[in-house]
């Protein structure tokens, strides 16, 4: 799944990890608590990603939230 993230936005792992779990609807603190991390270096990582995507804000969390979960929703398969 993470190797997905990686691949499709070319994103570290661990801004792949951040990604992931802000779009499953942690909070700041909640991605900080489980990947055993500063809620500050968990603001940096995602902050450095929209800065690159150019997204800024709520507009960002939505923005995850759907780009992600399309991105990790398995591909039809075939008859």
């Amino acid at each position: 799944m993470i190797e997905q993230l990686e691949e499709h936005f070319e994103v570290s792992r661990a801004e792949a990890e951040a990604l992931r779990l802000l779009a499953d609807g942690l909070t700041d603190d909640e991605i900080a608590g489980r990947l055993t991390i500063s809620v500050a270096a968990i603001r940096s990582r995602l902050h450095e990603f929209y800065d690159r995507a150019g997204i800024h804000g709520r507009r960002a969390v939505a923005w995850a939230k759907g780009h992600v979960a399309c991105c990790l929703a398995e591909p039809p398969r075939a008859a």
